[in-house]
Formats: structure tokens, C-alpha cells, sequence
């Protein structure tokens, strides 16, 4: 067997936005109340979307899809505004809202944050709404993603500075069916109070990318928790060779910034 080619994920991903968004419906957060009590008002809006998840199935009314991607914008949006209005929403661990099933990856310097959570549209893949939040200057900003081209939940994230500049690497996760998970690692910056998901930090045999990533059985075979990591002190980024069965192996593959890009090295 041979290991499982990336090029068609990297193609795709490369060339991907990740910021397309169907609009949203914003719901302008009461400043006088405290950053706790607006974590059980987004608790309240999660724990509704949950609710209609349980209503998939042959019964299931006509229009749940319709109200359930209705129910994620609002989400979204209350989240956004949260995560804008509230300087200290920044580094607050939000324990109810993670409790509720919302994911929540900061990176080293607590600069840069992003929630994900479940859109619980029905079948067996599971795709991510997500809210990037991030500080530049004295600024705080949120950029919210629904129904957006990255379907990710991101799990970590970790950080590079190089040439100047200060690069991030989110770790992210997409449930493709019952036994296939999809995880890729993704390079951010963030420049002049904007983020950028267009960092083409990464070099292969396809030409400069943003993204690594694999799609594998998640079985016996596959280790718990993430499979892509980043060491700072060597500046490599590692993950498993995964088979053209998408058997995850013990072998690993390593990418090691040399200056400009990360390079594949033996």
C-alpha cells in the first residue's frame, strides 16, 4: 500500500476562502450586563439548536433544516457581538459555554481565539459555524463564519514568529462520516486589524499552500486527540503517513520552516 496523496486536499483548501458567510442575524448585546450573564444567554441559544438536532430523523418537520441553520446564524451572531463588546470575553474560559459543546482554541500569546460549534445539520458528516476573535493594537475584533467553505473545529492553535511577522497554526477538525474524520493544520496572520487565512507559508510538491491535511478512518488504528503537531523550538510541523485505505501509521511525516517555508525534510 501507498501513503495517501495530499495534492487534492491542498488544491482544494489552497484555494478555498474561508470568511464566506451567509448573513447573519445580529442581536446588539446590553452593555450593562455582565460578560457571565451573557454566556447563559449564548448557553440558552446553543442548548435550542441542540435540542432540534434530536429532532432529525423521518418525522422531522419539513422546514428543521431551514430552522436550525436560522437558530446557528443567531448563535453566531451573539457570539460575535459578545466577543466584540466584552475586552475581557478575550481570556474568559466561558466553562457553561464549553460545557454546552462550543470549542474553543487560544493561541500562546492570548491574542487569537476561535469558537467553534457543531452546525448539527443531520447525517453523518459534522461540519463547524465558527467565530474568529483576535486583538490588534488596542482593538478587539470578531469575524463570524456560518456555512462557510472551512468546516472546521479547531482544537489548537500554535504560534511562529519569522521574518518580522507572527504566523498562526490552528489545528482543525471535520467529521466526513460515521468512521472518517478529516484534520488539517491551517496557517493565519493577522495584519493591520485584519486576519489573513491566505498565508501561503507552506511548500510541497504542488506549490505553496496554507494548509496540511489528511482524511483517515478514525478507528483502533488512530490515536486519540490531535495528529498534527508543531514544536517551536525546532520549528517542524508533524503528522502521521496515512495509507491509501486511510489506515493512520506510526510513521511520520515532518515539515520544517527553513527560513521562508515550511519544507518537507527526510
Amino acid at each position: 500500500m501507498k501513503p495517501k496523496s495530499l495534492s487534492l486536499f491542498l488544491l482544494l483548501l489552497a484555494c478555498a476562502p474561508i470568511f464566506a458567510q451567509s448573513p447573519a442575524k445580529r442581536h446588539p448585546v446590553a452593555k450593562t450586563q455582565s460578560l457571565a450573564a451573557a454566556e447563559q444567554k449564548l448557553v440558552k441559544q446553543l442548548d435550542k439548536i441542540n435540542s432540534l438536532d434530536d429532532q432529525h430523523g423521518p418525522d422531522a418537520p419539513e422546514d428543521l433544516l431551514e430552522t436550525i441553520e436560522s437558530e446557528n446564524n443567531i448563535l453566531g451572531g451573539l457570539l460575535a457581538d459578545v466577543t466584540t463588546e466584552y475586552p475581557s470575553s478575550l481570556t474568559y474560559k466561558f466553562p457553561h459555554l464549553v460545557n454546552a459543546g462550543i470549542d474553543i482554541a487560544t493561541s500562546p500569546d492570548g491574542l487569537f481565539r476561535i469558537y467553534s460549534w457543531d452546525q448539527n445539520a443531520g447525517g453523518t458528516a459534522h461540519e463547524y459555524n465558527k467565530v474568529y476573535q483576535y486583538k490588534s493594537g488596542d482593538k478587539l475584533y470578531s469575524k463570524l463564519e456560518v456555512n462557510g467553505n472551512d468546516g472546521n473545529r479547531y482544537s489548537r492553535i500554535y504560534m511562529l514568529d519569522a521574518n518580522d511577522k507572527r504566523y498562526y497554526l490552528g489545528v482543525g477538525h471535520v467529521r466526513v462520516s460515521t468512521l472518517k474524520e478529516y484534520e488539517s493544520i491551517q496557517a493565519f496572520s493577522i495584519q493591520q486589524g485584519d486576519l489573513i487565512d491566505t498565508v501561503r507559508i507552506i511548500k510541497t510538491q504542488s506549490g505553496l499552500t496554507r494548509t496540511l491535511g489528511f482524511e483517515y478512518i478514525d478507528d483502533v488504528h488512530a490515536p486519540d486527540g490531535d495528529m498534527f503537531h508543531y514544536d517551536d523550538s525546532t520549528r517542524t510541523i508533524r503528522f502521521p503517513v496515512v495509507m491509501e485505505d486511510e489506515i493512520v501509521t506510526k510513521r511520520r511525516i515532518t515539515y520544517k520552516f527553513t527560513g521562508s517555508y515550511f519544507e518537507k525534510i527526510k
